[in-house]
């Protein structure tokens, strides 16, 4: 009977116990802080592992039973991403969300809107390649939608996500503009003594740059580029560029200049583009005769130049990567095989952003006629044969391009770029005749 009694009391005291009020109010208090309280309060061993992250608020305005703080701390352990669980006589918290992604494998598709997928792949593959095989990753792309599939872990997909969201950006343009042009020794000798220019008793690669220091030294002041410092354009480097173009243009004019061709190609920023400018020629390689007639063979040859370009962009200035190839082929005369030619030239170059750079060194013979004679005397009619004489001229041609690249800036259209870049043009044509003038 005492036992029994004994009994009643420890129930009952753990029954009042469990039902007495207690006053509780806290702000921002840590959950890990709860959790003490609570195992204080209510005599509970709580366990746990790691850090619990988040805080909670409770205010009231009455006392509440001890045996609600349980209600309270489970209800804050689920917002936050953890469950409370009763394992005998101990409580267990455990993460919600660690759980899930140790346990359970999805399938994500993630949409690539600027690189790659391939690329992309190779990337993901190297990052996760030190994973178990069990738990790593399978990735793959879908070439036709350009997406990268996973199939792994919430929190390796999380990490793919967050890598491609990072790399997955819109990548720059580049507007290039090349001109390639043939300059001819014997021609730029006579124009520098008709115009008193000098520095053009020696040939070589930097004549063009010579002329254009010639005429760097007159006045162009008088040209307003300011509506170009909006885009980013250096200046300096455009007021230079001016003047190598008027430079072009004069000698073109003089005959001193032949204008081959003027590409101009749209780069993405870091990947390689090629303009080619030439023409695929027949030569005759052989010939075979017998009772049933005479039969030619020929072979078809690209001859011509083909220029290679890969721009980097650095703050506001351009890393370029120039590869140039002149080829040519001509009919052997010793035997029915072709002799071919090859020239390449490589460099790289850091501009400022319209700044032009000039390749040279492709040179090559011609041979022609030319008139020479006392000059105005030579161009009278019909007396003016009596001032001058023709002459067989062997000449040297250097092949030079001219390359200028100008970055399109964000929120600015290609047609924007180029009517800029054609306004530039027409503002060479007037410096030209105010050259003429001024010399």
């Amino acid at each position: 009977m005492k036992i029994l009694l004994y009994i009643l009391v420890f129930f009952a005291s753990l029954y009042a116990n469990s039902n007495e009020f207690i006053n509780i109010n806290f702000r921002n208090m840590s959950l890990e802080e709860l959790i003490k309280i609570t195992s204080k309060q209510l005599n509970k061993n709580i366990f746990y592992l790691g850090k619990i992250e988040g805080s909670v608020d409770l205010i009231t305005n009455k006392p509440i039973r001890k045996k609600r703080l349980l209600e309270i701390l489970e209800y804050a352990l689920v917002k936050k991403g953890y469950v409370l669980k009763k394992d005998d006589d101990i409580l267990k918290i455990e993460n919600l969300n660690s759980n899930l992604s140790s346990h359970k494998r999805t399938i994500e598709v993630i949409k690539i809107k600027n690189l790659e997928a391939e690329n992309i792949l190779e990337v993901l593959n190297t990052i996760f390649s030190n994973k178990q095989s069990k738990t790593a990753p399978l990735i793959t792309i879908e070439k036709d939608t350009n997406s990268i599939i996973i199939t792994g872990m919430q929190n390796d997909i999380y990490k793919a996500k967050k890598f491609i969201s990072d790399i997955d950006k819109q990548s720059a343009q580049i507007y290039i503009k090349a001109k390639i042009i043939e300059i001819s020794q014997t021609k730029t000798k006579e124009i520098g003594l008709e115009y008193g220019l000098a520095g053009f008793n020696k040939y070589s690669s930097s004549t063009l740059s010579t002329f254009s220091s010639s005429f760097n030294s007159l006045n162009n002041s008088s040209v307003d580029f300011s509506e170009f410092s909006s885009f980013g354009f250096d200046i300096s480097s455009l007021s230079k560029g001016l003047t190598l173009g008027a430079t072009i243009n004069f000698l073109k004019q003089n005959q001193g200049v032949d204008v081959i061709s003027e590409p101009s190609i749209l780069c993405i920023n870091n990947k390689e583009s090629s303009i080619y400018v030439g023409e695929t020629k027949s030569f005759k390689t052989g010939q075979t005769t017998n009772t049933s007639g005479t039969t030619q063979s020929f072979k078809r040859e690209e001859i011509g130049l083909r220029l290679k370009v890969k721009p980097r962009i650095t703050e506001n200035k351009i890393i370029l990567e120039i590869n140039t190839i002149l080829e040519d082929a001509k009919e052997s005369t010793t035997s029915e095989n072709l002799d071919t030619s090859k020239k390449e030239v490589k460099t790289s170059a850091i501009l400022n952003n319209g700044e032009s750079v000039i390749i040279g060194g492709l040179i090559k013979s011609r041979k022609f006629q030319m008139d020479s004679g006392l000059p105005v005397l030579k161009d009278i009619p019909i007396l003016g044969n009596l001032f001058k004489n023709q002459k067989d001229v062997n000449d040297k041609i250097n092949l030079v391009v001219v390359i200028t690249p100008f970055i399109i800036p964000k929120n600015t259209t290609l047609s924007v770029i180029k009517s800029k870049v054609d306004y530039l043009a027409r503002l060479e044509e007037i410096y030209v005749n105010n050259l003429l003038k001024s010399i």
